[in-house]
C-alpha cells in the first residue's frame, strides 16, 4: 500500500525535485506525508530527510500543531534507526510546543467570548 501511495504522489507530484532539494514544491504537508510513507517502507534516512524539511518549514511558519506531528514522527524514525539519542533529543522540546499551542488556542476562546459579551452590551 505505501509503495503504491509514494508512487502515485512522486508521479503526481513531478514538479518537485526529491533528489536535491524541496525547494520548489510549495506544502511542506506533502514533504511530511512522503516522509511517513518512507518510514513505513523502511527508507529511514529519506523520511528523516523530508522530516527535517517539514520541521524547518513549519518553525517558520509557527504551526505548533504540525510541529508537534513532524517531530513524533521524527523521533520514532531515530528510534527506527537504533538513535535513542536522537530521538529522545527531539522528543523533549515537544511539550513547549504543545504549550504553545495550547497558549494559542485559550488565547482565541477567550478572544471570542469577549467579543460576544461587547456585542451583547
Amino acid at each position: 500500500m505505501y509503495k503504491k501511495a509514494k508512487t502515485l504522489l512522486s508521479e503526481n507530484l513531478s514538479w518537485c525535485n526529491f533528489n536535491e532539494t524541496f525547494q520548489i514544491c510549495p506544502e511542506p504537508i506533502t514533504i511530511h506525508t512522503l516522509g511517513v510513507i518512507d518510514k513505513e517502507l523502511g527508507d529511514y534516512d529519506d523520511a528523516i530527510r523530508k522530516f527535517e524539511f517539514s520541521l524547518s518549514e513549519f518553525t517558520f511558519f509557527k504551526d505548533y500543531q504540525s510541529l508537534i506531528e513532524v517531530s513524533e514522527d521524527l523521533s520514532e524514525t531515530y528510534e527506527k534507526k537504533g538513535d535513542f539519542q536522537k530521538s529522545l533529543a527531539i522528543l523533549k522540546p515537544i511539550q513547549a510546543f504543545r504549550d504553545s499551542l495550547e497558549f494559542v488556542n485559550l488565547k482565541k476562546e477567550i478572544e471570542k467570548i469577549e467579543t460576544r459579551i461587547i456585542h451583547n452590551n
